[in-house]
């Protein structure tokens, strides 16, 4: 179950007391949880988070595992904060997690801890994204590259779903049920970025929607922005290989009038993959991506005054 073989270096290699010193450490160094802009006034329904472009990396946190920077940030969503963050210039709610996704993950659920930290007779679910070391609190990066040469101990996994992962979750509750209060519903736009190949070199679509087959939107929306993107020129395919998270998943209930669309764009459109810093496309997919979602804001609002007359 817990095989290092081959993976074992110095690094990474502390005792009990300096592992509780740096993850201590590690935690006060990652606070505040995340970045929120929330406009003075609420004028759309659709609200905006990048639960994964989380790029502080506290050395604290890297004593702790035996790998490297540039290793920890292929599980990194990097960037796509950059692209969608504008948008608050015209009024859009905003949500990012400042916290990177290889120390914590708030697109699982609390309960999906590594099955080797799991205490005795505990309720916690031993779910496939945990078994396979990406759960709550990721293992590993690849099936290569394992983060720790220990389990995790529970009492770091609590430590920080208490001061990361429910802080995050309590900040986009509050910005759903505020929007839905002005709207009478609300749409989450949650908002990441893809390897642009599959394992066996072919290239994926430019930008994928997760719906979750259908269950976390109303079929009108996604179907008014998989439009609305193809018409920008983009190859645009739903839910395979991703159709949502926890955060999808959780939030997205049409029938209590909140919505949730999961946005995976491809790396390769705006991200040079070797120094995860943007490329001469960045201007384009920022552009674009945002005319999408103003152009969604739109008709969504429109829709909403034809169904009130």
């Amino acid at each position: 179950m817990w095989n290092f073989k081959g993976l074992i270096s110095p690094k990474g290699q502390l005792n009990n007391k300096e592992r509780n010193k740096a993850e201590a450490q590690a935690l006060a160094a990652l606070s505040p949880a995340f970045f929120q802009i929330l406009p003075k006034t609420i004028k759309t329904p659709i609200l905006i988070a990048c639960p994964h472009a989380g790029r502080q990396y506290p050395q604290a946190f890297l004593k702790q595992t035996q790998l490297s920077l540039d290793e920890l940030r292929l599980a990194e969503d990097s960037h796509v904060d950059e692209i969608f963050e504008p948008l608050t210039e015209s009024g859009f709610p905003f949500l990012k997690a400042l916290f990177p996704r290889c120390y914590i993950d708030v697109n699982r659920a609390d309960t999906d801890w590594p099955p080797e930290s799991v205490p005795h007779a505990s309720q916690h679910t031993l779910s496939l994204h945990a078994k396979s070391g990406l759960g709550v609190t990721p293992t590993r990066i690849t099936k290569e590259l394992n983060i720790y040469t220990y389990p995790l101990p529970a009492e770091h996994i609590q430590a920080r779903l208490d001061a990361l992962y429910h802080p995050y979750h309590n900040a986009l509750k509050d910005m759903i049920e505020n929007t839905k209060a002005q709207f009478g519903h609300a749409v989450l736009l949650d908002c990441h970025s893809m390897p642009g190949k599959h394992a066996s070199g072919q290239s994926r679509a430019d930008i994928i929607l997760g719906d979750r087959f259908g269950k976390s939107c109303h079929p009108n929306t996604i179907n008014i922005l998989q439009t609305l993107l193809f018409d920008l020129g983009y190859n645009v395919v739903r839910n395979i290989p991703y159709a949502g998270g926890f955060v999808t998943t959780h939030y997205g209930q049409p029938d209590t009038g909140v919505e949730a669309i999961q946005i995976e764009i491809n790396k390769d459109l705006y991200l040079n993959p070797h120094t995860f810093t943007p490329h001469d496309g960045m201007a384009k997919i920022c552009a674009d991506l945002q005319t999408a979602v103003k152009e969604l804001q739109s008709r969504l609002l429109a829709d909403n005054k034809i169904a009130a007359q």
